[in-house]
């Protein structure tokens, strides 16, 4: 079974190759999510993106705190999505196998599954 970080990889992959298709007049077009348009879908995932590295560099959801509110897009959406998933998928952070995960409440760590299924 793939590790949780390679399909993580797969995934961002494939959203990249999706990202680098929209064209300018695109960005202000609705979403399914009648809340959201393109460009704000697109603010979601990079701010996701965003909280990766220091999710699994072992910082907890408090001590990242709104290290990425506001626009992390400026006026370049993709360059943004490029750099973010770039960190998010940095080397660095290796392999999933073993983890542990930290909670902000104090409960005791516990391991991360080594694969999604």
């Amino acid at each position: 079974m793939d590790d949780v970080r390679d399909l993580f990889l797969k995934a961002s992959k494939n959203y990249e190759e999706a990202v680098h298709q929209i064209r300018e007049d695109q960005w202000h077009m609705p979403t399914p999510c009648t809340e959201w348009d393109v460009r704000a879908l697109m603010q979601h995932l990079v701010n996701e993106q965003l909280w990766v590295p220091p999710l699994l560099e072992g910082k907890t959801i408090e001590q990242v705190g709104d290290a990425f509110d506001g626009d992390n897009l400026g006026n370049d959406p993709v360059g943004a999505w490029d750099d973010a998933g770039q960190n998010a998928s940095h080397p660095r952070l290796g392999s999933s196998n073993g983890d542990r995960r930290r909670y902000d409440d104090g409960r005791r760590s516990d391991r991360v599954p080594d694969a999604m299924g």
